[in-house]
C-alpha cells in the first residue's frame, strides 16, 4: 500500500491557494499572467483530483459505511451471544436445581404438587385451627410410634408378656412335674417287673389261683401309672409352650414396658389397639380431613421428599409450610426454565436472521476485508475524521475544478461572466483551499508527531475543526 506524501498534498494545497487567490480578483481585471497561473494551478489540481481519486474517495466512504454497519452488526451479534451464554448458564443452573424433581414420574410430581396446594390452602383457610385435635392425635401417634410393630398382634403379644412375667413360676412347675414324672417312671418299671413275674408264674398250674389275681392287680396299677406319666408329660408340654411363648415375648415385653411402663396387660392391649387405629388413620394417603391426608402423605413420601428437598422439619405444621415452599420453588424454577428456553430460542432466531446464513467468523472476516480495502482506497496518514473530510473534498473537488476551468475559458476568450457566479466560485475555492491546507498541515504534523507529540499543539486539527 502506497501512502500519500505530505509534500504532494502540500503542493496541491498551494495550487488550490493560488487558484483561490486568483478567483478573489474581479474577472474583468484578470491578465494573461493570471490566467496562465490559474491554468497551471488547475492542471496541478486536476492531475491529483482526477476520476481515480474521486473513485477512491467514494470507495473509502462506502467502505467506512460498510465498516460501520458490520461493526454495529458485530456489536449486536456480541450482545446476542452474551445473552445466549447467560440464558444457557441460567438454564444449566435451573436444570441442576430441578434435576431430582424432574427425575420423578409425572404422576408422582402431580401428587406432590396436589399435596403442596393442599398445604398452602391449609394455611390460607386457617384449617389448623379447625383440625387442631388431629394434630394432637398425631402427637399421640408419634409418642407411641415404637409400638406400631406390635399393634397387629396385640392379643398374642399380651399373652407372651403375661407368660414372660410368669416364667419363673412355669420353670418351677416344670421342674416339679419332671420330678414327679421321673418318680412315676421308676414306679412303672417296678410294677412292670412285678407284672411280668406274676404272669410268668401263671404258666405253673399250681400257682394260677394265687398269681393270676396278683398279675391282674399289677396290670391295672401299671395302666394307672402310665396314665399318670402321660398326663404329666402333657402338662410339661403345656409348660414348655408357655415358656416358649415367654421367650417370644422377651423383646416385645422389654420394648413395650420401656414405652408404656408397668401398665396392666389389659391397658397394654387397649393401647396397642389405639396404635393400630392411629396407624390406619395417619398412613392412609386419602382421608376425610386435610390435616390427616397431609400427615399421611408426609409419612408415606417422607424419604422421597427428603431426597428432593433436604431434611424435613420435625413439627407437622412446619412440614406443611416447608412442603408448600419447596414445591413452589421448583414449580417457579420450571416456569423460569420454560421462559428462558423460549427467550433463548427467540435470541437464536434473531441471531440466525441477522447472520443470514453466515457464521460469525465470516462476518469478522468480511469486516477485516472491508477495513483492508478502505485503508488501501485512501492511503493517507490522517485521523479518521480528517480523512472523512478529505474524502468528501475528493468527491466534490473535481466538479468545482471543472466549473472553475469553464469560467476561466470564458474569461480567456473575452466572454463576460456573471459576477455572482465568479464570486461564488471564489468563495467555494477559498473554502476548499483552506480545507486542503488544513489536511496538508495535519499530514505534516502526523508525520512528525512521534518525535514532538509532547511539545506541539495539533494546529492542523484545530484549524480544520474551525472550518465552516
Amino acid at each position: 500500500m502506497t501512502t500519500f506524501p505530505a509534500s504532494t498534498l502540500g503542493d496541491v494545497a498551494e495550487h488550490a491557494s493560488l487558484l483561490a487567490g486568483i478567483f478573489q480578483l474581479k474577472g474583468n481585471t484578470l491578465r494573461a499572467a493570471h490566467i496562465r497561473k490559474a491554468d497551471k494551478a488547475l492542471l496541478g489540481l486536476e492531475a491529483i483530483f482526477d476520476a481515480g481519486l474521486s473513485a477512491a474517495c467514494t470507495t473509502w466512504r462506502r467502505g467506512r459505511e460498510a465498516q460501520r454497519v458490520l461493526e454495529e452488526r458485530l456489536v449486536v451479534i456480541g450482545c446476542h451471544q452474551a445473552r445466549m451464554a447467560d440464558y444457557e448458564t441460567r438454564l444449566g443452573s435451573l436444570e441442576k436445581d430441578i434435576e431430582k424433581w424432574m427425575s420423578l414420574s409425572e404422576n408422582d410430581r402431580a401428587r406432590v404438587g396436589l399435596n403442596a396446594r393442599k398445604a398452602q390452602q391449609y394455611f390460607e383457610a386457617r384449617t389448623f385451627n379447625a383440625e387442631s385435635h388431629i394434630l394432637h392425635r398425631y402427637e399421640r401417634y408419634q409418642a407411641l410410634r415404637g409400638l406400631v410393630a406390635y399393634a397387629d398382634n396385640a392379643h398374642f403379644l399380651c399373652e407372651a408378656i403375661h407368660h414372660f412375667e410368669n416364667r419363673e413360676k412355669y420353670e418351677d412347675n416344670k421342674a416339679k412335674l419332671e420330678k414327679r414324672r421321673d418318680s412315676a417312671r421308676e414306679r412303672l418299671r417296678g410294677v412292670t417287673r412285678g407284672f411280668w413275674f406274676a404272669t410268668a408264674f401263671c404258666f405253673l398250674i399250681v400257682t394260677i389261683p394265687l398269681c393270676a389275681p396278683f398279675a391282674w392287680s399289677l396290670y391295672r396299677r401299671k395302666r394307672e401309672v402310665e396314665n399318670q406319666i402321660a398326663n404329666l408329660e402333657e402338662t410339661i408340654r403345656r409348660e414348655d409352650k408357655r415358656l416358649q411363648a415367654a421367650d417370644e415375648g422377651v423383646v416385645a415385653a422389654q420394648e413395650i414396658r420401656e414405652i408404656l411402663g408397668p401398665l396392666p396387660l389389659e391397658q397394654v392391649r387397649s393401647t396397642l389397639g389405639e396404635v393400630s387405629e392411629l396407624r390406619r388413620e395417619f398412613q392412609a394417603a386419602s382421608g376425610g380431613s386435610v390435616t390427616a391426608s397431609l400427615i399421611a402423605f408426609t409419612e408415606l413420601f417422607g424419604d422421597r421428599l427428603e431426597t428432593l428437598f433436604g431434611e424435613m422439619p420435625r413439627s407437622s405444621v412446619d412440614r406443611f409450610r416447608w412442603l408448600a415452599a419447596k414445591v413452589d420453588e421448583v414449580t417457579n424454577a420450571e416456569l423460569e426454565k420454560a421462559r428462558l428456553g423460549q427467550d433463548l430460542a427467540e435470541v437464536r432466531a434473531r441471531l440466525k436472521k441477522l447472520l443470514r446464513g453466515h457464521s460469525v467468523g465470516m462476518v469478522r472476516s468480511s469486516l477485516e476485508n472491508v477495513r483492508k480495502a478502505t485503508r488501501e482506497a485512501l492511503p493517507l496518514d490522517l485521523d479518521e475524521w480528517v480523512k472523512r473530510e478529505f474524502a468528501d473534498l475528493g468527491s466534490r473537488f473535481p466538479g468545482l475544478l471543472q466549473d472553475a476551468r469553464q469560467a476561466l475559458w470564458h474569461i480567456s476568450h473575452g466572454q463576460s461572466i456573471d459576477e455572482g457566479v465568479w464570486k461564488r466560485l471564489g468563495v467555494r475555492l477559498a473554502g476548499e483551499s483552506n480545507l486542503l491546507n488544513a489536511c496538508a498541515l495535519e499530514l505534516r504534523l502526523g508525520a512528525s508527531r512521534p518525535q514532538s507529540e509532547a511539545h506541539e499543539t495539533d494546529a492542523g486539527t484545530e484549524a480544520l475543526r474551525a472550518l465552516p
